[in-house]
């Protein structure tokens, strides 16, 4: 694509939390903690998790509507995906 002047324009760059925006994200914290609900972007060094989270500990189950997750806490985040039993050997 060029411009009027003939300079070629530059392609934006995505950033890879804009892939995951507005998709159902699961994050691992650094403690164990299961946090997973719609990914909203990032803000000021946290990660925004929207409509219907549920933060799962070792011993209790929250749901809420807004969660703000420091990045430095996050283990890892995946997309949630379809979770299929292993077959038991016998």
């Amino acid at each position: 694509m060029t411009t009027m002047k003939g300079k070629v324009a530059k392609k934006e760059k995505r950033n890879v939390f804009e892939l995951l925006t507005g998709k159902e994200v699961v994050m691992q914290l650094l403690r164990g903690t299961i946090i997973t609900g719609t990914f909203l972007g990032v803000d000021k060094g946290f990660f925004v998790l929207g409509n219907e989270v549920e933060i799962k500990g070792k011993n209790n189950i929250c749901k809420t509507q807004l969660c703000l997750v420091h990045v430095n806490q996050v283990q890892h985040i995946h997309l949630k995906g379809e979770v299929i039993p292993k077959q038991q050997e016998t």
